[in-house]
């Protein structure tokens, strides 16, 4: 077979085949700004591209599991799309110096009325490529507790939390009503490792785990239903089925 250069090995940071000649700010938001950025190429010659550039570092998604393997998820209204999603609780810090950990604990308790003892990045990703310098990063956090909920900015006053097994969103999100990629990539690759039989146990070390708690509970917990410790009054007021058992979360006495 010929050579291909198909099969090249991939190097993200290989010379690029354009140069940038100059930039301008067009719109100068909270959390972004619009630039219009003049480049040229070889044998195409001059263009222009408008990128939109993320100022306040990466969006952080919060993939929580309580005590019996639900996940917190928060109910609110989106503007731009003019619908209600579910959606991971997330968002950005207030600079774009700020490390993941701290703005995953801020926007737990924000959101979702939560503290954990334990965060990993479990996977971060590009938003939109063609046009946007935006990341995501997806935080596993264990050891949950409740905290007063610290709810800002009108958006979120209407927002409610809401738990869910992990069935029961894979299953919301295959019949279209979970549509927010951070939280679908979450539930996808949640999905992979609970195929694979390990859900957690090349994510999360088990040194960082609360004590007592090792991997195979949060395994059980997310496959079985499994209740453990303490009932939650969150999710006594804001399940989606009332009926069914109350989450326990892992947590020290």
């Amino acid at each position: 077979m010929a050579e291909d250069e198909t099969y090249r090995h991939f190097d993200p940071w290989m010379t690029p085949p354009v140069q940038e000649d100059s930039r301008e700010s067009i719109l100068d938001a909270y959390y972004f700004q619009v630039e219009k950025v003049n480049l040229h190429a070889t044998n195409f010659g001059h263009f222009s591209r408008t990128i939109v550039h993320s100022k306040r570092g990466d969006t952080i998604a919060i993939l929580g599991i309580g005590g019996d393997g639900k996940i917190p998820f928060v109910e609110q209204y989106r503007i731009p799309s003019h619908r209600w999603t579910l959606e991971l609780p997330a968002g950005h810090g207030k600079n774009a110096s700020d490390d993941p950990i701290t703005t995953a604990k801020a926007r737990l308790r924000e959101e979702a009325g939560l503290t954990a003892k334990h965060y990993n990045q479990i996977m971060r990703f590009l938003n939109v490529p063609s046009y946007s310098t935006h990341y995501t990063s997806i935080l596993l956090a264990t050891g949950l507790s409740d905290v007063s909920r610290e709810v800002k900015g009108v958006d979120m006053r209407r927002s409610s939390v809401r738990w869910l097994t992990f069935d029961e969103a894979y299953s919301m999100m295959l019949s279209g009503k979970i549509l927010d990629a951070k939280t679908v990539i979450a539930l996808l690759l949640l999905r992979i490792r609970i195929d694979e039989g390990r859900p957690f146990e090349s994510l999360v070390e088990k040194g960082n785990l609360a004590p007592g708690i090792t991997i195979e509970d949060i395994n059980d917990a997310v496959k079985k239903g499994k209740n453990t410790h303490r009932t939650s009054k969150h999710t006594r007021k804001s399940q989606v089925n009332p009926s069914s058992s109350p989450t326990a979360r892992f947590t020290e006495e």
